[in-house]
């Protein structure tokens, strides 16, 4: 409750104070006049006998202040105030330090979105991917001379998570973008991309539904009614947010398809990418939109990435050995890769198991040189803002040289003097920040 009362009283505590002070100053200047001093002489003798009388008044308020928030507070107003009698210092200050706040939060949130973020996935660090390089082809991802094997056919995909218990899951999804017609009811058909992924998809992620539900291992057998999942941004951007979308019949390349939910809002797909999917489509599905074209079955047409979840406690040197392994065994054993000359590579052939939180590295690995320069560079122009702000600091810090001389003479303490410079400094900074 004194705490409480205290900023009530405080103002008349301070003029009682002074008016203490000042009775005591005139006793004893009226002491020494009566000794036979004049009393210009006798109030200069006073005065120097009883000491600093701003640094007592000072220290005294201090004694009924919350020092470590009245102090602060106090500082604070005189910042304000110094930086409002000069405009012109406050304003171009602020300018050049937003200039280089706002270059480096701009190139960092972006280095960070591509390069560092994991995905919006559900344990991002139990996932790993079966291979560690960018791969376009849709032949066997055999051209790499180091033996990296890193993109699958469907039949291998299917071999590899039959054959790999330490995946809790293991999905696999298409490596390049996959553009279709997408048609309404009787609206006029539009292209949006896409990506063929396997059934468990969604679970190996960790990903739900914002509405409806996701694909399931049902969904992706040959036979199964056509199902798909729309991203929510193109549910909100395409369609509105509809509701009626969810359990609708959409045509996909003139094939009728039912959309089965919406994937969560936060979710674009298993890469960072400038054009992500707007429908997830089972692998089982791919007959029936691609007709002809279909690479489903086909043994030495390898088009999918796989990303698993490893099970706790599983050694990624061993599990990788064996995955390479299974690899070169099945590769000998299908008479289609024969022309690719298997017998005489397979010793070198492995995969590499890598990180998945991030998703698929494509972009990653196509812009990470120049997103890192971009950022160098932003650091560069911030150091030149530090050093132009660093000179219009001293360059004012000269020009109050009289003004601090003053105050110390006054009776301000040095530490105190610093502290409010430093608490100027502090709010040009929130300032230059802000804008």
């Amino acid at each position: 409750m004194r705490w409480v009362r205290q900023p009530i009283s405080r103002r008349r505590r301070y003029d009682d104070l002074s008016v203490s002070i000042q009775e005591h100053l005139e006793e004893k200047t009226e002491e020494l006049m009566e000794s036979g001093l004049p009393r210009e002489e006798a109030v200069r003798r006073a005065r120097k006998e009883f000491g600093n009388v701003t640094l007592i008044e000072e220290q005294g308020r201090e004694a009924w202040q919350w020092p470590a928030v009245e102090s602060v507070w106090a500082d604070i107003r005189y910042g304000l105030r110094q930086l409002r009698k000069a405009p012109g210092f406050a304003i171009t200050v602020a300018v050049t330090m937003a200039l280089g706040i706002g270059a480096n939060t701009a190139i960092f949130t972006l280095v960070h979105a591509v390069l560092m973020k994991s995905l919006p996935v559900g344990d991002p660090q139990s996932l790993y991917r079966l291979g560690d390089k960018q791969e376009g082809s849709l032949t066997a991802g055999l051209q790499n001379e180091n033996g990296d094997f890193d993109v699958f056919s469907y039949r291998l995909y299917r071999h590899l998570r039959e054959s790999t218990p330490e995946f809790v899951e293991l999905a696999a999804m298409q490596i390049g973008p996959n553009p279709i017609g997408v048609r309404r009811g009787s609206d006029i058909a539009v292209t949006q991309p896409s990506e063929f992924v396997s059934g468990n998809y969604f679970r190996t992620l960790g990903v739900g539904a914002f509405a409806g539900r996701t694909l399931t291992g049902d969904d992706d057998r040959l036979g199964a009614p056509p199902a798909a999942v729309m991203s929510y941004r193109a549910w909100q951007t395409e369609y509105a947010g509809d509701p009626a979308v969810i359990g609708a019949t959409f045509y996909l390349q003139s094939q009728p398809v039912r959309i089965v939910g919406v994937a969560a809002a936060g979710f674009f797909g298993d890469r960072v990418s400038m054009d992500p999917p707007a429908f997830w489509i089972p692998l089982a599905a791919e007959p029936l939109l691609l007709g002809a074209n279909s690479t489903l079955e086909h043994a030495d047409e390898c088009w999918l990435y796989a990303i698993g979840r490893v099970r706790p406690g599983t050694g990624l040197g061993p599990l990788q050995e064996k995955i390479s392994a299974n690899l070169r065994l099945w590769l000998l054993a299908q008479e289609a890769y024969t022309r690719y000359g298997v017998p005489r590579i397979a010793p070198k052939l492995h995969v590499v198991l890598t990180p998945a939180g991030g998703g698929i590295q494509d972009l990653q690995q196509n812009t990470s040189r120049e997103l890192y320069l971009l950022l160098a560079i932003s650091g560069f122009v911030l150091l030149v803002a530090c050093a132009n702000v660093a000179n219009l600091l001293l360059a004012r810090g000269a020009k109050r040289k009289t003004e601090i001389s003053m105050r110390i003479a006054l009776g301000a303490a040095r530490r105190r003097l610093i502290r409010q410079m430093l608490t100027e400094s502090v709010l040009l900074g929130c300032i230059g920040g802000l804008a």
